[in-house]
């Protein structure tokens, strides 16, 4: 239920903390409003087991080019073909599409449509555009409010279908790599994340989504889940899979606890401390009576530098409050405490 009723979209960028935005890159998609047919369709008042109120997204973690370009674009699939088949597209990107006009399909993609890149040539030119297609609820208004950046106009009598969710697809890239030559590869790391509660008001489509304003819906997307879910899987990634050969690690010369990074903060943090030996160590996050709220580490642990990370949930998997926590690491018979500020 709820597939044909997508949204996508891509968050450059996110307030991990106050006075902290942080360069995320996911592209992702998500149903409309959170709600299906089995749990009481768009006016229902209410979220259920059913109701699917999660999204999905992409995190680009580790390729062989640091200097990364990305592009990001998304179209609505339909059999019907043009309009209902239809993505946004620049001008300069049809211009230099009609020179390369492979199908002779009245200049546009096959049959006839602006949307599904149909064959390879088709394919390969969408993903080398290097388009940073604007949010699909933004599709009656975008090239409008934006007429410098050279967007074509949506179908005038079919946009709002596009802003309200279709069947949507999109294309993730991201490039350039030298030529391989046949029987070479190269490898990369990709992050399939989900946020598990985007939609938070069962009311936000019905009462906020306007075709031509849809900023108030936008502001009642919870995107933190997502975000600490693709945070924490660059973190586990660039802790586990490190290239590092174990001749190249320094042993710490002492024991030391770091201040957590950052803090204050609001989706999760890291805590990173050395060890100089072997040791049984217990990481423990505190709240200000004293109870424990998380253990975090418990366990053997060898020599070197370690990083954990705590997103602001108790034993239970719980979200606590706001507020000052303390965490304690033990190592042996080595201790050291320090203090952390959770904010939402």
């Amino acid at each position: 239920y709820g597939a044909l009723d997508d949204i996508a979209g891509f968050l450059k960028e996110y307030e991990v903390s106050p006075e902290d935005t942080q360069e995320v890159n996911i592209p992702w998609i998500a149903d409309n409003d959170g709600h299906g047919d089995m749990d009481g369709g768009d006016t229902a008042t209410v979220f259920t087991d059913k109701s699917p109120r999660s999204v999905i997204g992409m995190k680009v973690l580790d390729t062989p080019n640091p200097d990364l370009q990305i592009s990001y674009n998304w179209w609505m699939s339909s059999m019907s073909g043009s309009p209902y088949d239809w993505g946004p597209w620049k001008a300069a990107s049809q211009t230099e599409w009609e020179a390369m006009n492979p199908y002779g399909s009245d200049n546009l993609f096959p049959d006839n449509v602006l949307g599904t890149p149909g064959g390879d040539v088709s394919k390969y030119f969408i993903m080398s555009n290097g388009e940073f297609d604007y949010d699909q609820i933004y599709s009656c208004v975008w090239p409008e409010w934006y007429p410098d950046e050279g967007w074509l106009p949506a179908n005038g009598v079919m946009c709002g279908d596009f802003a309200n969710g279709f069947d949507t697809r999109f294309l993730f890239s991201f490039g350039p790599f030298e030529q391989l030559a046949p029987g070479e590869s190269l490898s990369f790391a990709v992050a399939f994340v989900i946020g598990e509660t985007l939609h938070v008001d069962p009311l936000n489509f019905v009462n906020n989504f306007s075709v031509t304003n849809p900023n108030e819906f936008y502001a009642n997307l919870n995107f933190s889940n997502l975000v600490q879910n693709a945070l924490t899987a660059q973190i586990l990634y660039d802790t586990m899979f490190t290239d590092v050969e174990e001749s190249e690690i320094e042993v710490p010369k002492s024991f030391h606890l770091s201040q957590n990074q950052p803090n204050p903060f609001n989706l999760c943090t890291i805590i990173e401390y050395s060890l100089k030996k072997t040791s049984h160590v217990s990481l423990k996050i505190y709240n200000v009576r004293g109870e424990v709220v998380r253990t975090v580490v418990d366990q053997k642990q060898k020599p070197g530098i370690h990083q954990m990370i705590w997103d602001g949930k108790n034993q239970k998997g719980k979200e606590v409050a706001s507020g000052i926590y303390l965490y304690k690491l033990t190592a042996d018979d080595r201790s050291e405490t320090k203090k952390m500020i959770l904010l939402k």
